[in-house]
């Protein structure tokens, strides 16, 4: 399966955002240690365009 990944700067990252972020069908990865949260989802589910930055891997 592909994955399309997401990253949010932990700074000022509310719960507000994880939940919208779950409601669009994000799963959180993992903090990487260096300020930044980390989440992804299968390509293909995403409706509509977010900010940020986006990869497959």
């Amino acid at each position: 399966m592909k994955w399309e990944y997401y990253c949010a700067e932990a700074t000022g990252f509310t719960i507000h955002d994880a939940n919208v972020l779950g409601e669009r069908g994000w799963e959180m990865v993992c903090c990487d240690g260096e300020g930044f949260l980390w989440f992804k989802r299968p390509v293909g589910q995403a409706q509509g365009r977010e900010q940020g930055h986006a990869g497959a891997a």
